[in-house]
């Protein structure tokens, strides 16, 4: 399944589960299909849940609520991932690349650990912090084998059918166009959809706008992000001229 996504004001927030997307007419399940895999639920910003509710009912979309806060969580994920301060993207676009690789390693370990009787395998586990980390107690060694075990939901008996489902899950996602990823491919689809629906250009491209601000992404040039009580204010603030230019280059 996968754990909760912490998405900001942590005191202030209301959990809700991850669910489909169930959102648009265009193919974006590989996308969301990372996402998913690592998240069930989320604790989301009460006064984004209440932005998001009037921006949907304004809308018509009303019955996407669950399915936008999902949309919203996921976006804001990918692009943190390569945007935050604290990431160095390189390194990040390697681990990407070699998650499959180390994943399977981690599970044939977990194969083997489940396969013994007597659970005294493995002597020791090194952890590359600085300094380096090495754990030897047999019983600190089981809790992190079986936290491991229990956040995959592995079992000895689904343990081939589990080993399947999560490489699968690996390497399904094209991180290397970063931001331009983001906005071109997976926003972009969102603006066809709610033009095919009947919006017209500046209602998309501000309905739009206000959901990258809702997932912390700047959509005007060169202001930073404000999230106001009002929805009419949030719609009014979005800079369409930035976002068309976007649009017409993409």
């Amino acid at each position: 399944m996968g754990n909760t996504y912490f998405f900001n004001d942590k005191d202030d927030y209301k959990a809700i589960e991850i669910v489909e997307l169930n959102l648009f007419n265009h193919n974006l399940e590989e996308y969301f299909k990372y996402f998913s895999s690592k998240h069930n639920k989320t604790h989301f910003s009460s006064k984004k849940y209440q932005i998001l509710e009037e921006l949907l009912i304004k809308y018509s979309l009303e019955e996407k609520l669950c399915s936008m806060i999902s949309f919203i969580c996921s976006l804001n994920y990918t692009y943190t991932l390569f945007n935050g301060i604290k990431v160095d993207s390189a390194k990040l676009l390697g681990d990407f690349q070699n998650e499959k690789k180390d994943l399977e390693i981690l599970l044939d370990l977990i194969e083997d650990y489940l396969g013994d009787k007597n659970k005294k395998g493995i002597d020791s586990l090194l952890f590359k912090f600085n300094p380096t980390v090495t754990i030897n107690n047999y019983f600190v060694i089981k809790q992190l084998l079986d936290a491991a075990i229990i956040g995959m939901e592995i079992t000895k008996d689904n343990f081939q059918t589990r080993k399947k489902e999560l490489l699968d899950n690996c390497g399904s996602f094209n991180y290397k166009k970063g931001r331009r990823y983001v906005l071109s491919t997976i926003i972009k689809p969102f603006y066809e959809y709610l033009t095919d629906l009947g919006s017209n250009q500046s209602d998309a491209l501000k309905f739009i706008g206000v959901i990258l601000h809702l997932s912390d992404i700047r959509s005007n040039k060169n202001e930073p992000i404000e999230l106001f009580d009002s929805l009419s204010d949030n719609l009014d603030d979005i800079e369409i001229k930035n976002l068309r230019i976007f649009f017409t280059r993409s």
